[in-house]
């Protein structure tokens, strides 16, 4: 085994997320001679990330396997041997078609990981095709869930029991959580069961919402609906867009610290409009004690419990700034958009069960434009497919929500 101890020091990566643990982690030696690997299979992670190495995005793990139903899988960084390997991870933004292995098993699994919209991946499509490699991938990896493994910026694992569902990044709604939840709602559950004789600090904030934003000019045309917002009620703005900074280093310590004690509300904004693309924009609100309000191109309501986010994307800013007033002036009602919290636990970065689990079974039904060679199916024309699965729409507001009408709670 080798170990990962981290620290508190941030640096300047693409994602911050993989600089914000304090934990200790272990995971696998790359040595594979090893016994108790014989009957792993072994996934190398071959490019960097961000053009950061893979242990920043890895330690923020609890675990690679966490919880999961199939955890027979080592991960690798070594990449002397690839051809050793069952799967090799190639990043996007970092990928060189130039400098890919020399040697590859008819066996082997290619998998394509990215974590950006099709707006901004980094991929240099043309390259690719130049260097006459249309088809050198076989799975991909995304927040997508029409990719072969979905790789999403967080998700729900449930509190109790084991997990049975490697999608994470999807909510479970056949689970024994998501029903006893429900049912919780139906019954009139409120925070006090949660958190007790404490339930009212946790929720005693003395502002209303929050925005903590670097892009300032985006595709989904975000800054023009917070711009119209604030017209209707005042929005804190933190960071190179506003006039606010977190002195504190750590960006979960912001929250934790600042953000958590201070505002009801967290605006989770995403810079494109694409399906399936929620990034930790949500993820870290919800877990850290904030009430994510969503703005993008997903169906929540597959991804988050209902009542556990605010849904601005088919609402006026006036109409999102009447609700958020509302919800804030019933401590009671507020509570309920906490009471998510007794059922699940948010994981950034979520464990990686669905490419192990996919690795142990046999070849899977083929995707839309996929071609099927045994196991080393692969993607003619990844960039059609990329842009075809994400549905990307125009940015607000035009055009967009012609005839909005107020959805209520």
């Amino acid at each position: 085994m080798f170990c990962i101890t981290t620290t508190t020091t941030t640096t300047a990566t693409k994602h911050p997320l993989a600089t914000t643990t304090t934990t200790t982690v272990e995971y696998p030696t790359d040595h594979l001679s090893h016994d108790s690997f014989v009957n792993h299979k072994k996934i190398l992670f071959y490019t960097r990330f961000f053009s950061e190495t893979w242990e920043e995005e890895l330690k923020v793990r609890t675990s690679l396997m966490h919880k999961c139903p199939v955890s027979t899988c080592v991960f690798l960084k070594d990449s002397s041997h690839p051809e050793d390997t069952d799967a090799v991870v190639f990043h996007s933004f970092d990928f060189d078609p130039e400098q890919v292995p020399a040697v590859r098993r008819p066996e082997q699994v290619y998998v394509w990981l990215s974590m950006e919209s099709p707006k901004w991946d980094g991929f240099s499509y043309g390259k690719i095709l130049q260097f006459g490699r249309p088809g050198f991938f076989n799975w991909t990896s995304t927040y997508h869930r029409e990719s072969d493994v979905m790789h999403p910026y967080g998700g729900l694992l449930p509190l109790q029991g084991e997990v049975d569902y490697v999608r994470p990044g999807l909510l479970n709604k056949s689970g024994v959580a998501y029903g006893e939840y429900l049912a919780a709602l139906a019954g009139g559950d409120l925070q006090q069961e949660i958190k007790g004789k404490d339930w009212a600090a946790f929720l005693e904030r003395p502002k209303l919402v929050v925005w903590m934003v670097s892009h300032c000019s985006t595709s989904s045309g975000r800054e023009v609906y917070v711009q119209e917002l604030q017209q209707h009620t005042e929005v804190d703005v933190f960071g190179s867009c506003g006039e606010l900074k977190c002195s504190i280093e750590s960006i979960e310590e912001c929250y934790t610290k600042v953000l958590r004690p201070t505002y009801k509300f967290y605006l989770a904004f995403e810079n494109n409009l694409c399906e399936d693309y929620v990034t930790e924009k949500a993820w870290l609100p919800l877990r850290h004690g904030l009430v994510p309000v969503v703005f993008g191109g997903a169906r929540y309501s597959d991804i988050l419990p209902p009542l556990s986010y605010v849904d601005a994307t088919h609402r006026t800013p006036l109409q999102l700034a009447n609700l958020l007033s509302s919800i804030a002036r019933s401590p009671q009602l507020y509570g309920r958009y906490h009471l998510w919290r007794k059922y699940w636990e948010v994981l950034l970065w979520p464990p990686l069960c669905e490419i192990c689990l996919k690795l142990h079974s046999p070849v899977s039904p083929m995707h839309r434009d996929g071609e099927d060679m045994g196991r080393r199916r692969y993607y003619p024309n990844l960039r059609s497919w990329w842009w075809s699965v994400n549905n990307c729409t125009t940015p607000y507001p035009r055009r967009r929500y012609p005839h909005l009408v107020f959805l209520g709670l």
